[in-house]
């Protein structure tokens, strides 16, 4: 949450900066990536008001659940990831290496 008084504070920092051409400044900010951004937050919170994120990840917790526990574990007392090289097709190269 902003603090109220967050337009005061932004105008003493441009103070103590010394900027004296505030419109060269203006040029210098990436306005598109901070459109992009804005509206990245915009739709996420959307999203989760909706719901659809709690149940995109539900989907995905019970998708992996499905898999016997065995599978679904990684480096020592499971499959190896990635897969050795002798699991490969013969001639052809791995990045398993």
């Amino acid at each position: 949450m902003l603090c109220p008084n967050w337009g005061l504070q932004a105008i003493a920092l441009l103070l103590i900066s010394g900027i004296q051409n505030i419109e060269e400044l203006m040029m210098k900010v990436e306005w598109a990536t901070l459109l992009f951004f804005g509206a990245l937050f915009i739709l996420m919170e959307g999203l989760g008001e909706l719901g659809l994120i709690d149940a995109i990840g539900t989907a995905t917790s019970d998708a992996i659940s499905d898999f016997p526990d065995e599978s679904r574990k990684v480096g020592p007392g499971g499959p190896p990831f990635p897969p050795p090289l002798s699991r490969c097709a013969r001639g052809h190269r791995s990045w398993a290496l």
